[in-house]
């Protein structure tokens, strides 16, 4: 399909033109982007939509297309708090706007008709700023809120605080988008990659301990309990536990389990491996020990993803990375594409260039520690933006939207209402046709400490493969996603 776009603000042409990309991504088209200035070149092109974004109506001959007035947000106050979205935020079809187009209309969205039977639809619903804040984490880098790991919390995000970090709201705007082009004669296709199945689901799982007790009792452990806290009931548990352990197996090693689910349900999982780190936050395993090598030939076998989780300081450090990397690839014998950081520390843009420059093809951190959703506004692979060189990254990110622990630890939510809050979650995905991606630990399936748990992932696979969808590692959604960019040579 071939698509122009046009802008009247040249001062931010990299990254309006972004915008543009981004959203139009989402239909499997790349369109051709050009200013206000050159207009007068669009008169010998071939095109199916135009779409046009400035201050100003573009001044051309009567033609059919779509008109997005710019709120200012790409102007004197960007990167400062005063272009953050003004509260109570207003919105359209029950579609929150985060920006809103200067203009005298009162309307959101009109339609004009222009001579020759052309028509116009202008809005002043600003979808290029609209989308380019959540996709860049643009509050994160304007605001210093950081919580005990030196991470952005999800009660600081626009997101949350205005009630849409549950919704993949570029997704919305895309389908504003797509009736808007409609009604100028355009149908802007759908874009589903999926090997034929209407979504994708990529489970994934952070090993961040391949077991839970020493070969030692842990003496140290039940004697802090018992002189500390006087607490004899949790000493012997913590007793219990360990005996337990070495007559039935270790709670941590649930690889096992993990194994006869991936076969019973028939796809492939991805595993995110510590190999690296100094902190107490870090590794207690070994990538050369008799059980991580053992997983490792066992996820290979069954043709599973083994990705690297990089280690807690390893935040915008693209030489200890690439280190890592190296070190785990050479243990597990196999070329290692993604990565996501531990404890989900993460700062926009560093970490995105960090981890290009790392050679990955892809990250998947982005999500809050304490809240499910979606905190990029997306739930398909994106190329992201450096705010600071303003220029795209080379790297993919896959947006993670729901970890384990955010429900039963930073929410303390039942087993049961956690099944809700994820159902909730592929809800929105299957309704954009994106990429749901679930975090799950191996240690959260000891059932002694997370009772009702290791159910609640099992109905997530029930669910998932009773709405059909694509269930593969990261990388193959990735790859899948990122296919467009053949198709899109072909387009005009």
């Amino acid at each position: 399909m071939r698509v122009y776009c046009i802008h009247q603000n040249v001062s931010f042409s990299a990254e309006i033109e972004y915008a543009f990309r981004l959203i139009f991504s989402l239909f499997g088209v790349e369109p051709q982007t050009l200013t206000y200035q050159d207009i007068a070149s669009l008169a010998d092109c071939q095109m199916d939509l135009l779409v046009s974004y400035g201050c100003d109506l573009p001044e051309m001959e009567a033609q059919s297309h779509i008109h997005i007035y710019e709120s200012g947000f790409f102007g004197s106050d960007y990167l400062t708090k005063a272009s953050l979205p003004r509260t109570p935020l207003n919105t359209y079809k029950d579609v929150p706007i985060l920006f809103a187009g200067v203009t005298t209309s009162d309307e959101w969205v009109a339609c004009d008709r222009l001579e020759e039977g052309q028509i116009r639809i202008s809005s002043r619903i600003d979808l290029l700023a609209s989308c380019f804040f959540p996709a860049t984490c643009y509050d994160e880098i304007v605001l210093h809120e950081r919580d005990e790991h030196d991470r952005f919390p999800a009660w600081a995000s626009t997101a949350y605080q205005n009630g849409y970090l549950s919704r993949p709201l570029i997704h919305e705007y895309a389908a504003l988008l797509k009736q808007w082009a409609a009604g100028v004669g355009a149908a802007l296709p759908s874009y589903f990659p999926w090997a034929g199945k209407r979504f994708a689901a990529c489970i994934t799982h952070d090993v961040d301990a391949v077991r839970r007790y020493r070969w030692c009792p842990p003496v140290r452990a039940m004697a802090n309990v018992l002189i500390k806290d006087r607490d004899i009931k949790k000493a012997w548990r913590l007793a219990a536990g360990f005996l337990a352990a070495k007559l039935v197996g270790d709670p941590f090693d649930t690889f096992g389990f993990l194994a006869r689910l991936e076969r019973h349900y028939e796809f492939d999982s991805t595993y995110f491996f510590l190999a690296g780190g100094q902190t107490p936050h870090d590794a207690a395993y070994d990538l050369q020990q008799r059980l991580v090598q053992r997983i490792f030939a066992s996820l290979k076998n069954r043709r599973n993803e083994i990705a690297l989780h990089s280690s807690y300081d390893t935040s915008g450090d693209a030489e200890e990375l690439a280190l890592e990397k190296t070190a785990l690839e050479s243990a597990a014998g196999k070329c290692v594409e993604g990565v996501r950081q531990h404890f989900l520390r993460w700062t926009s843009p560093n970490d995105w260039m960090a981890r290009a420059h790392a050679g990955f093809l892809y990250d998947s951190s982005l999500a809050f520690a304490g809240r499910e959703g979606f905190r990029c506004g997306l739930a398909v692979p994106f190329r992201p933006f450096n705010i600071l060189t303003r220029e795209e990254v080379d790297i993919w990110e896959l947006p993670l939207h729901v970890m384990d622990g955010s429900l039963f630890q930073y929410q303390s939510l039942s087993a049961e209402e956690g099944a809700q809050r994820i159902r909730s979650i592929i809800d929105r995905v299957e309704a954009t046709g994106g990429v749901f991606v679930l975090l799950w630990h191996n240690s959260s399936l000891d059932r002694r400490s997370h009772p009702g748990w290791a159910r609640t992932y099992e109905d997530v696979l029930t669910t998932l493969r009773r709405r059909d969808a694509l269930m593969t590692t990261a990388a193959e959604v990735t790859r899948l996603w990122a296919g467009q960019d053949a198709r899109i040579m072909d387009v005009g």
